[in-house]
């Protein structure tokens, strides 16, 4: 009679057990050890390999790229995705008090644009725009250039022949223009109200790396005007079509006063936009 290979087996299971896997009974297991010293080390070999096949799955391996494998990790990604929803949340709300001067607008500056695209400038020393459009003629001086976001310039030259046309930009040094400080105060249902302060309204100065507003009497600047206000076109002389009035210009970024309320405070404000990244505009013809 052949003998069973349960006998062969039962032998090895032992030896590799008392060798890798928790002893159950410390004698015995100390006993097996004792009988197969001399094989010791290939065993916990080849038990090492037995217990890394049978266990589990490391997380590491169950894990999607980009997934965070440690808690330094998880807080790191969650500090970023803060970070972005609040980016999106302030679009958001940009986004809002667009579509709020937008519907003051109406209807009229819509139908009175003329595309244009940007085909050079502006520089350090000149900010200035040349634009080029397939209507040139419908172009003339002193023309409002806009963008869907607000308040661009004015055209200060055409080139019928040459095909283009100059726009000097609200950030030229020579650029002055009106205006008059607002604030967009949120309602309840979502809605955004745009509240005209109380304040002598602003001449706007190109200064080639902003806008800039001075000579404001410190004492109401310091009590009614704060950083995050904005700054509406308001200049009937220069821009006398009524729905130029209300785009904006741009938005205030430091308020610098004097010692005493009996100077004059001067307002930093940001353009609507980078002039420089701009690729087309908007001429408002007559």
């Amino acid at each position: 009679m052949r003998p069973s290979p349960a006998i062969f087996l039962l032998p090895c299971v032992a030896l590799i057990g008392a060798f890798t896997l928790g002893p159950v009974n410390a004698a015995i297991s100390q006993t097996v050890q004792t009988l197969f010293l001399p094989v010791a080390w290939p065993t916990r070999l080849v038990g090492a390999q037995v217990k890394e096949h049978l266990a589990p799955q490391a997380s590491d391996d169950l894990l999607s790229p980009g997934s965070p494998r440690t808690v330094a990790d998880l807080r790191r990604q969650n500090a970023e995705l803060i970070v972005r929803l609040t980016n999106i949340e302030a679009q958001l709300e940009d986004l809002k008090k667009l579509s709020a001067q937008y519907a003051t607008l109406g209807g009229d500056l819509r139908k009175m644009v003329q595309p244009a695209t940007v085909i050079g400038g502006p520089t350090d020393q000149r900010q200035v725009l040349t634009i080029g459009t397939a209507t040139l003629t419908r172009v003339a001086d002193n023309a409002a250039v806009v963008h869907p976001l607000g308040f661009v310039g004015r055209v200060s030259g055409v080139a019928i022949a040459g095909g283009n046309a100059r726009v000097l930009l609200a950030t030229d040094p020579s650029s002055r223009v009106s205006g008059r400080f607002v604030r967009f105060v949120p309602r309840p249902d979502g809605a955004i109200d745009i509240i005209t302060l109380d304040l002598p309204p602003p001449l706007v100065e190109g200064t080639t790396r902003g806008l800039i507003a001075r000579l404001l009497p410190a004492r109401p600047i310091r009590e009614k005007l704060k950083v995050a206000d904005m700054v509406l076109l308001d200049d009937p002389q220069l821009f006398p079509i009524p729905a130029l009035k209300g785009l904006r210009i741009g938005s205030v970024t430091k308020i610098r006063l004097p010692p005493t309320d009996a100077g004059h405070a001067e307002v930093e404000i940001a353009p609507i936009t980078d002039f420089s990244s701009l690729r087309e505009v908007l001429v408002v013809t007559k």
